[in-house]
């Protein structure tokens, strides 16, 4: 909440300067770029959730399909989504791409068996001198890949030095990927066939990859506060996008596709805070 209040005090102060400003009532000169953060929901794909380990018991490759986050889902003006940016090929026409991504990479570490009175029966565990060696545990490999991109155009209807509504079409691109890997191996020196003894979570890496594209219809409208910094409302009244996701479960194993088809309407509003120049 405290950060809702401190921008409202924000875009109050700006207007309050802008108003102490005298102002030139003929046209403002176009400048051909600018570039804007926004605020709201964007149109990422959910989390892409990696086939489980083959050590488990009933191991099953899910067939869940990807899911459009920020098409149904609430809307949060102080999350910031992206930066977009413009360039305006005249006065009433420009072209726009705006978007957001996200790269994690987590390397695996190996485990380490540890040892303690239990496992090695050399020792009584209620003895002062039993001897305990902790497990380290693995590290998983952990690395994911997010992409929002969309491109597309603008036509302003209006275009003075103050409030210019605009409508266009944008192709919104989405790709996600994520990679695991868990190197824990144990022994367990209870057993004396090796086949029972020892126990390798994964044979090789496993990856989900989430691919999505459509279309949108835009309508919005830019406020200047001055001739370089603008405020605007954006929302999608139609927008639609196809998404499919691939899950690979192991290396040499078949793989799993799933698609879904999602269609929004009066969705994704987004709040601009940005400079023409």
């Amino acid at each position: 909440m405290k950060y809702k209040v401190l921008s409202l005090f924000i875009l109050f102060g700006l207007a309050g300067v802008c108003s102490l400003r005298a102002q030139d009532e003929g046209d403002a000169k176009v400048k051909k770029f600018s570039g804007a953060i926004l605020f709201g929901r964007g149109i990422y794909l959910s989390e892409p959730t990696v086939p489980a380990s083959p050590g488990i018991n009933d191991w099953t490759v899910s067939g869940q399909a990807p899911y459009a986050e920020g098409i149904s889902t609430q809307n949060e003006l102080t999350n910031m989504i992206g930066a977009e940016f413009r360039y305006f090929l005249s006065g009433k026409v420009a072209l726009k791409l705006n978007g957001s991504g996200i790269f994690r990479n987590t390397p695996a570490r190996e485990n380490v068996q540890g040892v303690t009175p239990a496992t090695s029966g050399a020792v009584d565990p209620s003895s002062p001198n039993a001897g305990w060696i902790p497990n380290y545990a693995a590290t998983v490999m952990n690395n994911t890949i997010n992409l929002n991109v969309s491109v597309g155009a603008e036509y302003h209807f209006v275009n003075t030095s103050r409030l210019s509504p605009y409508l266009g079409v944008m192709v919104p691109v989405c790709y996600g990927r994520s990679s695991q890997y868990d190197p824990t191996a144990t022994v367990d020196v209870t057993k004396s066939d090796v086949g029972s003894a020892v126990k390798i979570t994964d044979v090789g890496n496993r990856h989900i990859e989430q691919i999505g594209f459509g279309g949108q219809l835009v309508t919005g409208a830019d406020y200047n506060l001055t001739e370089s910094l603008f405020i605007g409302l954006e929302i999608k009244p139609v927008s639609y996008l196809y998404a499919y996701n691939i899950k690979y479960p192991a290396p040499g194993l078949e793989s799993r596709k799933a698609d879904t088809h999602t269609w929004g309407f009066l969705t994704q509003p987004v709040f601009k805070i940005g400079f023409r120049f």
